[in-house]
């Protein structure tokens, strides 16, 4: 006998729900989902999401066609201020830029919502046309003004942040240098990595040797390393341009100069067997030189000559300006005559002149350091003396923490400090995605960009204009 349902029941219904029993009740901000599966979200606010946050109609993406447009325009300009020498019209190209971009942009923004027929959009042409100009011209007061602002702070930090200014600030190259000798010589600086101090004067030195020896293997390993092809003549005719045609020659007491440099050039040439009459005339021509035996003098000499300054930094006989510039000169001259022989070691060459270049800075920069008091002496002035007066003051910990606070600073006012931080700055911006970024980071393209972009985003968060009806 089949079973009989319950009373109420039926095979293919359920059971209803006791009257008694409370029916339940989703919780609050949540309605029953019609389809049974589960709740919805909480209703949201109008002209927001469910989360609060504001709700990206298209309406409100429409409206930031125009930022868009001065964005796009400002950061694919091309760069005018290089060329044209002047801050003033970068600044007004780029406002330029701006205004067209801006003005292609709510051009765009009247076009999609005319052709969707929306309630907002520009009821005439002359309304259109007068909101194009508008937005036009308030993207381009922006950049301006942007830039403006951004002037001082980029100074600011050209003069602070720059590689190129720290280094230079703490190399102090002479002021009797062509500004482009001084300025090759801080970009060597900076390439190279070699610190403003004693440690980075010996490390240049290991890098002008390390470069001898690459030189040295590719002349010695060649077929004509043991022809005589170089004339002794040649090279000491490099002497001859310092007594004619440079400081040497121009300054106001130049006579013992230009005597030690004529010396240098005749002794040279004795030396490599020529022969003079006692008027000074050259009456038998001196020997050729191998390529080899023209390397090795080359480095011999550049070695010998900074043997002698090193010596006299520790009291040794004083190296004589004009015989020093004498000894690089025919180096140099030994140097030029094997590029022109083996065009191979032309990059190493120049690599070569570019760091005894810096070496002569980094020399003056030692001299002038020898006459300062060391900063370990400054430290321990420094230390002892904020540590006394807060011991007379009550407060030893707060006289020590002064002292520590003063020994940091002065750490920081230290040149291989800073120039070392040169270094890193300049390593950094080497960087291929460093130095792609900071181009569009400094503060003439952020600034702008941040006015331009916290407007639209303030307005957004302001009602917008509904259509008839309230968009319902």
């Amino acid at each position: 006998m089949t079973p009989s349902p319950p009373s109420g029941y039926s095979l293919d219904q359920a059971p209803p729900q006791s009257q008694n029993q409370p029916t339940p009740t989703p919780p609050s901000g949540y309605t029953l989902d019609p389809s049974g599966i589960g709740p919805q979200f909480p209703k949201a606010a109008p002209g927001t999401s469910p989360t609060g946050l504001p709700d990206i109609t298209n309406e409100q993406m429409l409206r930031y066609l125009p930022a868009v447009g001065a964005t796009a325009a400002t950061l694919l300009q091309p760069e005018l201020a290089p060329v044209t020498g002047g801050w003033l019209a970068g600044t007004l190209a780029g406002g330029a830029a701006a205004a067209i971009g801006g003005a292609a942009g709510q051009a765009t923004k009247e076009g999609i919502q005319y052709a969707s027929k929306d309630p907002n959009a520009p009821q005439s042409f002359g309304q259109a046309a007068g909101d194009v100009a508008k937005e036009g011209l308030a993207q381009g007061a922006m950049e301006v003004g942007g830039r403006a602002v951004a002037w001082p702070i980029e100074k600011i930090a050209s003069k602070f942040l720059s590689p190129t200014a720290l280094y230079g600030r703490e190399l102090k190259a002479s002021t009797a240098l062509d500004p482009k000798v001084a300025d090759r010589q801080i970009a060597t600086g900076l390439r190279e990595e070699i610190p403003i101090s004693q440690e980075g004067y010996a490390q240049l030195g290991d890098r002008v040797d390390d470069i001898s020896s690459q030189m040295e293997s590719m002349v010695k390993n060649s077929p004509q390393a043991q022809i005589a092809l170089v004339n002794p003549e040649d090279i000491a005719n490099r002497i001859d341009s310092l007594t004619s045609n440079s400081p040497w020659s121009k300054q106001a007491l130049n006579a013992d100069d230009i005597a030690t440099l004529k010396s240098a050039k005749l002794q040279y040439l004795q030396k490599h067997g020529a022969v003079f009459d006692q008027s000074g005339n050259m009456i038998s021509p001196p020997n050729l030189m191998t390529p080899t035996e023209t390397l090795e003098e080359k480095e011999a000499t550049y070695q010998v000559n900074r043997q002698k300054y090193q010596a006299a930094q520790r009291g040794g006989a004083t190296v004589g300006a004009a015989q020093d510039a004498g000894e690089k000169a025919l180096a140099r001259g030994g140097k030029e005559e094997l590029i022109a022989l083996y065009p191979e070691l032309e990059a190493l060459g120049q690599r070569d002149g570019s760091l005894i270049d810096l070496e002569n800075s980094m020399r003056q920069f030692i001299g002038r350091e020898r006459n300062r008091t060391s900063s370990g002496l400054k430290n321990a002035v420094i230390l002892g003396g904020g540590s006394l007066a807060g011991m007379a003051a009550g407060s030893p910990e707060a006289g020590l923490g002064a002292g520590l606070m003063g020994v940091a600073l002065n750490s920081l006012d230290d040149p291989a400090v800073k120039s070392a931080l040169a270094i890193a700055l300049a390593r950094a911006g080497r960087n291929p995605f460093i130095g792609a970024g900071a181009k569009y980071l400094k503060p003439s393209v952020t600034v702008p960009l941040a006015i331009r972009w916290g407007r639209e985003i303030a307005g957004g968060q302001q009602p917008q204009p509904q259509p008839p009806g309230g968009g319902q």
